[in-house]
């Protein structure tokens, strides 16, 4: 089993998925990999083989062999190449007590350098970003939110103390303090943002922005000189206020911090990688939710993309009509 595992892992990496799917499907089991714009299909296997894969991989990750209703976590240490790849698996089991099982993978710094559609747009970025107040960057699950907060964060981390709190740690990076959010010690995203906040960090990064809560605790933050990062689901850049007002944010502290606001996807290129495009907007002075929801350079970049070949028609259309 450790052999057929270090195969799916192989084949996970030369696809760049950073998720794979165990799922059942009428009486056998699917495996999917996702790469950040969809799912591609690895294998279908019998249900017999997925369960000896199922328990050697809770065996791995410590969690529970016999258990298949409750929801389990669990992470594992694997060696691979030159590097090590940490593993984080859950399960949950269904109305059948057939278990789905997603398995994520985090890779090392270099892996998660992104390409960009528009060469020059992450330089753009770069410089777009402010010397304190909060920076949330937004968009769907598998976007690539957290690896371009990461590129931006690697960019100054020899000249300022960067601190972050997350929720796995998705991207090691040694030059920065990396803190990890463990609910069953109490360590909770409120817990470590106190701590975070005692060393004095030129830049906190806060994983995810989940609930009110941790919402309030990052606009906090903010309000004490930090220049804050975070992440968001949000279908705009313009929508990163609307869901943050969702989350009882006071609007008086929110127009206080809140500086710049990024949307971002993944679009499959025509060469068969994948390449980041963003849309933001500053708000350094409040916001006008009657505004249109992405800027003119969203269209503008897809036009420069689709003019030179880089985007097929189909990606072109679908892309555009997120903004329409």
């Amino acid at each position: 089993m450790q052999t057929y595992f270090e195969h799916m892992i192989q084949a996970a990496y030369e696809q760049r998925a950073s998720d794979i799917y165990l799922l059942p499907e009428q009486g056998r089991y699917q495996i999917k990999f996702h790469n950040g714009s969809q799912p591609i299909g690895y294998r279908i296997i019998s249900s017999q083989l997925a369960d000896q894969l199922f328990s050697f991989l809770k065996f791995k990750a410590q969690m529970n062999i016999a258990e298949n209703r409750r929801p389990q976590v669990g992470s594992m240490i694997m060696a691979f190449g030159q590097e090590n790849l940490s593993l984080r698996v859950s399960t949950v089991g269904n109305f059948a007590n057939k278990e789905t099982m997603v398995i994520r993978i985090l890779y090392d710094q270099s892996f998660h350098e992104l390409s960009w559609l528009i060469d020059q747009q992450f330089d753009q970025l770069e410089k777009a970003i402010p010397q304190q107040g909060l920076v949330v960057v937004a968009g769907p699950t598998g976007s690539g939110k957290t690896s371009t907060i990461h590129q931006l964060l690697n960019k100054q981390s020899d000249r300022k103390m960067i601190l972050t709190i997350e929720d796995p740690v998705e991207i090691r990076d040694e030059k920065i303090v990396q803190l990890q959010v463990n609910n069953e010690a109490n360590m909770s995203y409120l817990d470590l943002i106190k701590v975070a906040l005692r060393h004095h960090p030129d830049i906190l990064l806060i994983g995810e922005i989940r609930d009110a809560q941790t919402a309030q605790a990052a606009v906090q933050a903010s309000l004490s000189g930090h220049l804050v990062f975070s992440t968001l689901h949000a279908n705009s850049s313009l929508g990163v206020i609307s869901r943050l007002l969702e989350m009882n944010v006071n609007p008086v502290l929110l127009k206080d911090v809140m500086r710049l606001a990024v949307y971002q996807r993944l679009l499959p290129r025509n060469d068969g990688h994948q390449a980041a495009l963003a849309d933001w907007q500053f708000f350094t002075d409040g916001w006008d939710q009657s505004a249109p929801a992405f800027t003119s350079k969203w269209k503008e970049n897809l036009d420069d993309a689709y003019h030179h070949s880089w985007i097929s028609k189909e990606v072109y259309e679908a892309y555009l009509k997120i903004a329409s």
